[in-house]
């Protein structure tokens, strides 16, 4: 049709060229032009339902858009049941009753040594201490001035104003009174009164002088015996104008007042052929000056400048058998009394070299003392001081000093036999109570300690008589804290264990164990002090009940050589007897049935509450080798019949030796068992009363026993009520065909994949499915997931399993998906043979898709031939033009590829297709027109049979999933438009 359009239009032109011009052209008049053909090239529409034609594809609401989604929910989970699950491992005991059940209970028996008190006898040192003769102050005193006309009265009466004084003219006894400011009175044992006679006259003093010193007494004035200073006629100069000249008198045994009269004689030496002025001579005078110098006096009324009395001392320690080297005080006093005859205060100044407080500083004390008092006293509380002092040496060593107070301007008498008495008493509680220690050093004089006592021995199961011993231990402690770790005197203990006979008859004997400071252990033989082939031989047979062992226990401290103890502590002593069974026994054994309780532990992680059994058996065997016969009430409280609900009882008669054996079929019976704590171990407890005949005494030995077995074997159950943990059951594997995925879509992944597993079960108990789901393509891609899921009992919301991240399994475009799994069931509550679980797995996929960078799209390949229109010779130009209509909410690019063979177009080819258009840019549900003119390269293409294909690379929405809707679709359609050029010149 096109042809003949074409052959139409040419003849039509030719037509038109006829008729316009008769003109015979030339080569440049023929004419030319360009004509333009339009020429479909493809049109092809891709619907998304197309993609999905697979009748597990199905339509669904998806927020608010009719969405495509797979689904599948076909395959059910079989159903499994806990069938004959219910069991557990048979349960074995083993016990014998023999005289190894007679035994002797451990037992402990402690006490403690305290030392006897260390300390030493009240002390008192009394000393009594004379002031001796006492200093006073030195004084100076001066008679009042004696003028010349006393001496030489005539004087007053010269007419003229001068005089001749005439030579060794004798004066009259002149009297002056003076008074000492420092005593009233005094008798003196040294010192001296210095008299000095001051001239001041107009002439000399000649001699002899004579200076008396007197005392009145009553109306008379009495000279004082050895009290005068002369000078006396030796010829030599006396005693110049304006000069002084001295003598002095020794005091010793001497007494004076404190007022005396100073009594005056002596001669002037006269003026000589001079005269003196008479008015001057009038004027003149001389005094007497009396100086006491060094006074020390035996007694006295005066002022008492300060004085001391020294002393050293020492207090001798009672003699004892104890010795201190160094002690602290635990209960002491010290008291210092002081008697004072004199009459001035004091202090006493007192040191004790030996005596510490607790600081370490050695003990001083300054105690006031009233003048003239008896009872001045000062008691210091000196526990926790400390007293050291040489052993051999036992004493005490202090020094006191005596400081008397000055009386200042007051006057006291005191006599150099006055004295201050100090005692001195070191003593306890009370002045009749020892002074006691807490810590010690030195020697100990102590009587050995003696500590006896008993050891319980009754046995619950016989009357003991003699034994001969299994097994037992007798270990025996002592804690040591009244020695020091530095102290080289250690104690020593003898033990004697009266009633345990080693095995060469002699009862446990230890002596002379050195203890050292702390804990010490006392060995009693060489192994380990185990007391195996030991003999017991307890005390009070008659009364089993009281029955005893005794010991008796010596500590004894050194007394021959210094330690250091510590006097509060204690020597503690601890016995232990541990479980003591034994060889061979005589006593009685018929007092009370031989009696074993006990319990036998279900090795089970299921706790039992009910477990109803459906088949098992209890077999009990018992061998007597008693040698007599017995019987044997066995009980077991826990299984109990289901008809009655008696718990089981059997009485079992032994032959005197052999073999016995009872089996009973337990399929009528319950174990009824209490559920304390899932974590608690169970037991199935039982008793076991063996009754010996005899009531007479008897001897065992280890051989003679009763052993039994006890077992439950071959247990099953219909019910268990409880914890159960854990019963398994499989799940059978279920396969799932996939072939609704398209190929289409490759590059495409898929999101909000939803995978459950509805469950149905009647479990009692809460249970653990273990689910693992694999997918799996024909390329040998592989995914798994795997779900732990704890499905509660009467709780619906549980029995839903939501496989996560199930788009994994269906992105690598699986062929297929198998599940299988487990189920574990466990927890509290009821399990029974016909309870089950099964299950139905549900498979649901709304289309909402991701793209990875590969992905594409493509699209069939259709054929324009050549005989579709035909290409002119001249062939000038091709354009392509396109429509893509993308209605899909993805976008991406295009390419539109060009082959001559279909084969071009895969991925293995050789031969490469032809772009026509690259890079066509797609939006999401966008109509993109647009043409491209191809170069001359390309012009061949179209000469021939050619193959066009769109290929599209698809990009998914930014930051979101691409949803595929039923109404989608993508339509492309294109078509070219070829320019050619007419030129009839060239047909000539």
């Amino acid at each position: 049709m096109r042809k003949q359009k074409l052959i139409i239009l040419l003849l039509g032109l030719v037509f038109i060229a006829h008729h316009c011009s008769i003109k015979s052209p030339d080569e440049a008049d023929f004419p030319s032009w360009f004509v333009e053909l339009n020429v479909p090239l493809y049109e092809d529409t891709f619907y998304a339902d197309s993609l999905l034609d697979d009748s597990s594809i199905v339509k669904q609401v998806y927020q608010g858009d009719s969405i495509f989604a797979f689904q599948d929910t076909s395959q059910d989970i079989e159903k499994q049941e806990v069938g004959d699950q219910l069991e557990i491992d048979d349960i074995n005991q083993t016990f014998s009753q023999s005289v190894e059940d007679v035994s002797m209970d451990a037992t402990t028996n402690s006490f403690s040594y305290g030392t006897d008190t260390v300390g030493i006898d009240p002390i008192t040192q009394s000393t009594n201490k004379e002031i001796g003769n006492i200093t006073l102050d030195n004084t100076s005193e001066q008679t009042d001035p004696i003028n010349f006309d006393e001496i030489y009265p005539g004087i007053s009466s010269y007419p003229s104003e001068t005089a001749t004084i005439p030579e060794d003219a004798g004066f009259p006894p002149i009297y002056r009174p003076i008074t000492f400011s420092n005593f009233q009175s005094a008798t003196f044992s040294s010192g001296e009164i210095v008299i000095t006679v001051n001239n001041d006259l107009v002439v000399e003093m000649g001699r002899p002088i004579t200076i008396q010193l007197c005392e009145e007494v009553g109306s008379d004035t009495l000279e004082i015996s050895g009290m005068s200073a002369e000078w006396v006629d030796d010829g030599s100069q006396g005693i110049m104008p304006n000069t002084s000249d001295s003598r002095s008198i020794d005091l010793s045994g001497k007494e004076l007042p404190g007022d005396v009269i100073v009594k005056i004689e002596g001669v002037l030496c006269g003026s000589g052929p001079e005269t003196v002025d008479t008015s001057d001579a009038i004027n003149s005078s001389f005094n007497v000056g009396v100086e006491t110098r060094d006074l020390t006096v035996e007694s006295a009324t005066a002022k008492i400048p300060p004085q001391e009395i020294d002393t050293s001392n020492t207090i001798q320690l009672t003699a004892s058998d104890n010795k201190v080297e160094e002690a602290t005080i635990l209960s002491g006093n010290l008291n210092i009394n002081i008697g004072n005859q004199l009459g001035v205060d004091a202090i006493l100044h007192l040191n004790i070299d030996n005596l510490y407080d607790p600081s370490g500083t050695a003990f001083q004390d300054n105690i006031p003392i009233n003048a003239n008092t008896q009872n001045n006293s000062s008691e210091t509380d000196i526990n926790g001081y400390s007293i050291a002092m040489p052993i051999n040496d036992q004493k005490i060593n202090y020094s006191y000093t005596i400081e008397t107070v000055s009386t200042d301007d007051d006057m006291a008498t005191i006599q150099n036999d006055d004295s201050v008495s100090v005692d001195i008493s070191l003593y306890g509680e009370d002045t009749e109570s020892d002074i006691t220690f807490q810590e010690f050093k030195g020697i100990i004089a102590q009587e050995p300690i003696v500590e006896s006592g008993d050891i319980v021995t009754a046995s619950e199961q016989a009357e003991l008589k003699e034994a001969v011993i299994l097994s037992g231990n007798l270990d025996i402690t002592v804690d040591n804290q009244v020695n020091t770790a530095a102290s080289q005197a250690l104690p020593t203990i003898d033990i004697q264990i009266h009633d345990i006979y080693t095995n060469n008859g002699n009862p446990i004997s230890i002596s002379d164990i050195e203890l050292e400071h702390g804990s010490n252990s006392i060995p009693i033989n060489q192994q380990n002090n185990s007391l195996a082939d030991y003999t017991i031989r307890p005390q009070n047979y008659e009364a089993p009940e009281d029955q005893f062992i005794s010991y008796t226990a010596t500590v004894t401290i050194p007394s021959d050589q210094p330690g250091e103890y510590n006097l509060l502590d204690s020597i503690d002593v601890n016995i232990d007897v541990s479980e003591i069974t034994f060889n061979e026994v005589t006593g009685k054994f018929d007092r009370e049935p031989i009696i074993e309780s006990d319990s036998i532990a279900i090795d089970e992680n299921h706790k039992l509450e009910l477990a109803e059994i459906s088949q098992g058996q209890l077999v009990i065997d018992f061998t007597n080798n008693l040698g007599a016969e017995a019987n044997i009430d066995i009980n077991i409280p826990n299984i109990v019949r289901k008809d009655n609900g008696n718990p089981f009882s059997s009485v079992i008669n032994l032959n005197a030796t052999g073999a016995n054996t009872e089996t009973v079929d337990l399929s009528q019976y319950n174990i009824e068992l209490n559920l304390q704590h899932r974590d608690s171990t169970q037991y199935v407890s039982y008793t076991s009363q063996v009754n010996i005949p005899s009531n007479e005494e008897m001897t065992l030995d280890f051989g003679n026993n009763i052993d039994a077995d006890i077992s439950l074997s071959n247990l099953k159950f219909d019910r268990i009520q409880g914890y159960i943990d854990t019963v398994e059951v499989e799940l059978d594997s279920t396969e799932q065909e996939i072939s609704a995925l398209p190929e289409e879509l490759d590059g495409i992944n898929l999101q909000d994949v939803n995978i459950t597993l509805d469950l149905n079960t009647n479990v009692g108990v809460q249970f653990q499915i273990d689910l693992t789901m694999e997918a799996s393509n024909e390329s040998g891609d592989f995914e798994s997931i795997h779900v732990l899921h704890t499905v509660l009992p009467n709780d619906p919301s549980t029995q839903q399993i939501t496989i996560p991240n199930a788009e994994d399994l269906l992105n690598i475009k699986p062929d297929k998906l198998v599940a299988f799994g487990s189920v574990k069931v466990f927890g509290q509550g009821t399990v029974s043979q016909n309870q089950f679980v099964t299950g139905k797995l549900r498979i649901n996929v709304p289309l909402i898709i991701e793209f990875q960078e590969n992905a594409t799209l493509e699209m069939d390949p259709e054929i324009t031939r050549e005989s579709d229109f035909e290409i002119p010779d001249n062939l000038d130009a091709v354009k392509v033009s396109y429509v893509i209509n993308n209605g899909f909410d993805f976008g991406g690019s295009a390419n539109i590829l060009a082959a001559k063979d279909t084969n071009y177009f895969k991925d293995d080819s050789q031969i490469r297709p032809d772009t026509l258009i690259k890079n066509l840019m797609l939006q999401p549900n966008t109509v993109f027109r647009d043409s491209i003119t191809l170069n001359k390269d390309k012009f061949d293409l179209f000469k021939d049979s050619l193959y066009i294909k769109p290929k599209l690379n698809i990009a998914g929405l930014e930051n979101n999933s691409s949803r595929l809707l039923k109404t989608d679709s993508i339509k492309v359609s294109l078509w070219g438009t070829v320019v050619g050029k007419i030129d009839t010149s060239l047909g000539k």
